[in-house]
């Protein structure tokens, strides 16, 4: 490769290994900074972590997309989606948050509080991917905004609640005792 600085590597695994909001929870605890990046079925799925606060998160799903959480949260209308799709488009390094609050006039209070959430629901997503392997690494590469820190323990309780199967939860909750 390049120069540029060494990314170490300081954990990997399988999603199966242990249940998912164990895994995540260790991290918090441990209060890692840096990266986790989950692969499975070619798509990619990250959760950054500054002191063991999630930070910023990635998912490959079109139901991620800041605009469509922006929608779903009625904070933008279904023809401001069209408009804010080509202004992404145009200006591909402009982060999705400033385009939605710029074109719909959200305050900075709404601003944060829809950057949080769709930092939450990308983080969350990661309790969909039943099977995967994950890496940790110091490295933080998806954008980080001050300001939109997140306990763990609210992504894992959304990500249990929204991703997981009765059968699934049954089974990693039977594996953390009674």
């Amino acid at each position: 490769g390049g120069g540029g600085g060494n990314v170490a590597e300081l954990a990997r695994g399988a999603v199966a290994d242990r249940p998912w909001g164990r895994t995540l929870a260790a991290l918090g605890l441990r209060g890692l900074t840096g990266q986790l990046t989950l692969t499975a079925d070619g798509k990619r799925y990250q959760v950054a972590f500054r002191e063991g606060a999630v930070v910023g998160a990635g998912s490959p799903l079109a139901s991620d997309a800041a605009a469509r959480i922006a929608l779903t949260g009625s904070l933008i209308s279904s023809t401001q989606v069209g408009d804010i799709s080509r202004k992404l488009a145009a200006a591909p390094g402009r982060d999705e948050v400033d385009v939605i609050a710029e074109l719909a006039r959200l305050g900075p209070e709404h601003a944060i509080r829809l950057r949080r959430r769709v930092v939450a629901q990308r983080a969350a997503r990661s309790f969909a991917v039943e099977r995967g392997s994950f890496v940790i690494e110091d490295e933080i590469t998806v954008p980080v905004v001050a300001g939109s820190e997140l306990d763990i323990r609210a992504v894992i309780y959304l990500g249990a609640r929204s991703f997981l199967s009765e059968n699934r939860l049954n089974t990693e909750l039977g594996q953390l005792g009674q």
